[in-house]
C-alpha cells in the first residue's frame, strides 16, 4: 500500500486549479433535456466526451443540408436496411419474398399453361411438365416448396 503524502501547491497552480473547479461548476454550454448525453461535468472528474452512438441507440450524428440526400440514402443498400427501424426492416424482408414466389408462381403457371398442363390436367395419359401445377395457387404453392426447399410430397 502506498502512504498518502502531501503536497504543497505554488500560488500559481492553485490558482488555476480553482479556476478549473469554478469553470467545472459553470453552466454547460449546451443545454438540453432532449438529448441526454451533454452531460455537466463533476467536480474534479475527466471531461466527459459524448458517444457516436449511445448506450440507447441514439447516434449523435445528424445530416443536414445534403444534396440529394434521398438518393444517397437507398444508393447503398445495406446500410439503409442497418439503418433501417426493425419493422420496416421485417416488412422489407418478407415482401421480399412474397414477391419472389409470386413473380416465379406465374413463371410456373405460365409454363404449365403453354404446354397444356392445366388443360390436360384430367387426362391419364398426358405427362405433364411440371407436375401438381394446375391452377395460381397450386403453382405458388410449387414456388414456395421449392424456394424453401421444404420438399415436394403429395396431395
Amino acid at each position: 500500500m502506498r502512504k498518502a503524502t502531501a503536497v504543497a501547491l505554488s500560488p500559481s497552480v492553485a490558482n488555476l486549479l480553482a479556476a478549473q473547479r469554478m469553470l467545472d461548476l459553470e453552466e454547460p454550454l449546451v443545454k438540453s433535456k432532449k438529448y441526454p448525453f451533454f452531460k455537466t461535468p463533476r467536480i474534479g472528474s475527466r471531461r466527459i466526451r459524448n458517444r457516436l452512438v449511445q448506450k440507447q441507440g441514439i447516434c449523435n450524428i445528424s445530416l443536414k443540408n445534403v444534396p440529394k440526400q434521398r438518393r444517397k440514402y437507398f444508393s447503398d443498400i445495406f446500410t439503409t436496411v442497418i439503418e433501417m427501424k426493425w419493422r420496416w426492416c421485417l416488412l422489407y424482408f418478407s415482401l421480399s419474398f412474397l414477391i419472389s414466389w409470386t413473380f416465379f408462381a406465374s413463371l410456373y403457371y405460365s409454363i404449365g399453361k403453354h404446354h397444356g398442363d392445366v388443360d390436360n390436367r384430367f387426362n391419364a395419359s398426358w405427362t405433364p411438365c411440371i407436375v401438381n401445377v394446375h391452377s395460381e395457387i397450386n403453382a405458388f404453392l410449387f414456388s414456395f416448396t421449392t424456394q424453401t426447399t421444404i420438399g415436394y410430397g403429395f396431395r
